[in-house]
């Protein structure tokens, strides 16, 4: 998922809801990142066609599709969101996000879907943390026992939506959302960082940004400017010596 090759740590939230809008908007930004984030249950005109397409240019691309679906339910009915319906998630995600409040037995259900032959669904996300004001996931203990059920299932679980590194682990990779450039809040509870922050100082290693590149006037421009920014942010996070120049 975290891409060298293409020199990309940016995921970017396609919060779209037409097949069309979110087509267009994927030709544009896949040659600049590792993920593309969907919520696919507000897409009103939702189709198979209109996952062939998406999942060709994901494929020709070299980009993952991460459904945003925060699972948070009981065994079967899991199971069943990720199989059934008119989405059949797992035949075409490669990771999803899951809420940790049922405990282990989620990706119990997870694993399960895993192994079907009619799934591609490689991992999934816990969500640690979340970037709105007053999160119930900010109580004492909670993002901690979050990271313990993960290391019970390193099989399953690939990483964590987080906003800061909430483990020292290296085997996770640390997704944060909430970034934004040129603003610190939307005014309705969304709280927005800076890509020095949420890389250099939080430690994340994927950044997850929305509205500052989808509705932008110029998305290729602006896609480009968060991939570059990120992208340096990570190299000298790791190496501050590194010439990004």
């Amino acid at each position: 998922m975290f891409n060298f090759k293409k020199k990309t740590c940016l995921c970017v939230a396609a919060d779209l809801t037409s097949c069309e809008a979110v087509l267009k908007l994927a030709r544009v930004i896949a040659p600049y990142i590792c993920a593309l984030k969907l919520h696919v249950d507000i897409i009103d005109d939702f189709s198979k066609d209109f996952i062939r397409k998406l999942t060709e240019i994901a494929r020709n691309n070299n980009f993952v599709i991460l459904e945003d679906r925060k699972l948070a339910d009981t065994g079967k009915t899991v199971v069943d969101q990720l199989t059934r319906g008119v989405y059949g998630i797992c035949s075409w995600a490669d990771v999803v996000t899951v809420h940790a409040l049922p405990g282990s037995s989620i990706l119990s259900s997870v694993k399960s879907v895993m192994k079907r032959e009619d799934s591609v669904l490689k991992s999934c996300l816990l969500v640690a943390e979340l970037s709105t004001e007053h999160s119930l996931t900010a109580l004492a203990g909670y993002t901690d026992a979050v990271v313990d059920m993960a290391n019970e299932d390193l099989d399953v679980v690939s990483g964590f939506i987080c906003q800061e590194r909430c483990a020292k682990d290296s085997r996770f990779l640390y997704w944060t959302p909430g970034v934004n450039l040129d603003a610190v809040s939307d005014g309705a509870g969304q709280q927005w960082k800076s890509i020095e922050k949420a890389i250099r100082d939080q430690g994340n290693d994927v950044i997850i940004v929305g509205r500052a590149i989808t509705g932008s006037p110029d998305v290729e421009k602006e896609v480009k400017r968060y991939r570059t920014a990120a992208w340096d942010a990570f190299i000298q996070r790791n190496d501050p010596s590194a010439d990004i120049a």
